[in-house]
């Protein structure tokens, strides 16, 4: 199966240059050669979904487990494993797809309680004195561990359903991941204000932390891993077209999951003992993640792939959906995560070209959904906040808090703004349908 979707891919005429998958990592069976093929087997197997959306699934439950255990260092970037993920399901409200950030969402906070609890019992039953410890020191560790976390605060901001900016931020790192609102994803960002829904996709495009609105506090670094149903998808992206310019990874199942409540399945305590032990590594690096360095011998496919992007004549009308380097980033991504859970320091060759190559098959994927979803007239007129600079997206952010300023009032605003600056910043906010210009005022454009 995998063998034919790789086929049609990289056949079809469409696909440019740089997107073509590589005929020896670019297909699903080249996992066979990870610890990661087993769990995503299982996991699509219990659930009766597609291999590569039990993948992609399972990187991304695994990823937001390990928040910022590794960081990848590059010439443009630190990129860190939590990765935002869109699955797209026939059903409503189907299961599986919270199965694998369950730890995270569910269990994190009981398991925890647990160890402390075990702990206080053993010591209890051993009849241990005033500043002695029980014999089982791996309870103890992980009693410790328990402790800290709640003390840190960890256990309530790890995961929360809000998508109103600012996130609250653990301790130890900045990661939050974001899961879908109990209410629904629509309905929850369309109770958003205007100001609001820019700062959300501002946090989630940027990658790093904002300052809140009171001046004070700096908000969590989110990543979501949402679930829409196909009949909401073009909605939720009609109404949200500022959706469609966020990094994000997207997944589509052709039929409805098995809905299993058997916590014993082989994939469920698979998942729960490897989030468990990542989120341990997480705690016990406290925000200071080793380093993965972006060597030139090999890391050379990402420095290809770039090379062929940049020199590229192919255009693309849906480019803006995913750039070359936010395919790059994702694969850096990718591979952080697969160096992980093989238990290496540095990845090795097989990492680094099954991340790009994945990252590559899901640019793909996420084009021709997305496209499906919004026809190309739609897209054309859509406000595109995909690419803008920090100082271009300060002056749209001043356009949503007081709309209606003059162009002079507007460039007065910012700290030593010419009137050309000003002036080549507003015409890029034009074009990308942001803005209006009328009688000498700026607005923000009617959505």
């Amino acid at each position: 199966m995998s063998g034919k979707t790789f086929f049609i891919m990289a056949e079809v005429a469409d696909i440019p240059a740089h997107l073509q998958l590589d005929k020896h990592f670019g297909h699903l069976s080249a996992f066979k050669l990870t610890c990661v093929w087993r769990v995503a087997s299982r996991f699509a197997k219990d659930f009766a979904i597609e291999f590569e959306v039990a993948l992609v699934a399972v990187l991304a439950g695994l990823a937001h487990a390990m928040g910022g255990l590794v960081r990848t260092s590059t010439t443009f970037a630190s990129i860190e494993p939590p990765f935002s993920t869109l699955i797209v399901t026939p059903e409503a409200d189907p299961v599986w797809p919270e199965v694998t950030v369950r730890f995270l969402t569910h269990e994190f906070n009981s398991s925890m309680h647990q160890c402390l609890e075990a702990y206080l019992i053993q010591k209890k039953m051993e009849g241990c004195k005033k500043g002695q410890d029980p014999s089982d020191t791996s309870l103890k560790n992980a009693a410790e561990l328990a402790n800290r976390l709640y003390v840190d605060g960890m256990v309530e901001r790890i995961a929360t359903e809000s998508v109103r900016f600012p996130f609250s931020r653990s301790l130890i790192d900045n990661h939050v991941l974001l899961t879908t609102p109990a209410v629904g994803l629509r309905k929850a960002i369309r109770q958003l204000e205007p100001l609001e829904k820019f700062q959300l996709e501002n946090a989630l495009s940027t990658g790093t932390r904002l300052v809140a609105p009171d001046g004070v506090r700096s908000s969590g670094v989110p990543a979501f891993y949402w679930q829409v149903s196909k009949k909401d998808l073009a909605p939720l992206l009609k109404e949200n077209p500022w959706l469609t310019g966020v990094p994000f990874v997207i997944l589509e199942t052709a039929k409805p999951g098995v809905p299993h409540l058997d916590t014993s399945l082989p994939s469920l305590v698979d998942l729960h003992r490897r989030c468990q032990k990542l989120v341990g590594e997480r705690h016990a690096a406290r925000g200071m993640g080793r380093c993965i360095t972006t060597d030139d011998k090999t890391f050379q496919p990402f420095r290809n792939f770039l090379e062929v992007a940049q020199a590229s004549a192919f255009e693309d009308p849906h480019a803006r959906f995913l750039s070359p380097r936010m395919i790059a980033e994702l694969g850096l991504k990718f591979t952080s995560v697969l160096t992980v859970l093989e238990k290496k320091r540095q990845p090795d060759t097989l990492e680094v070209q099954l991340g790009l190559e994945l990252a590559k098959r899901l640019a793909v994927r996420r084009h021709r959904i997305l496209s499906a979803a919004l026809p190309s007239g739609e897209v054309k007129a859509a406000p595109n906040l995909s690419g803008l600079t920090s100082r271009e997206r300060a002056m749209f952010l001043r356009v949503v808090e007081r709309d209606g300023l003059t162009k002079t009032e507007l460039g007065r605003s910012f700290n030593r703004m010419s009137k050309a600056e000003r002036d080549g910043i507003l015409s890029n906010l034009v074009t990308r349908n942001l803005v209006e210009i009328r009688e000498g005022s700026v607005f923000k454009a009617a959505t």
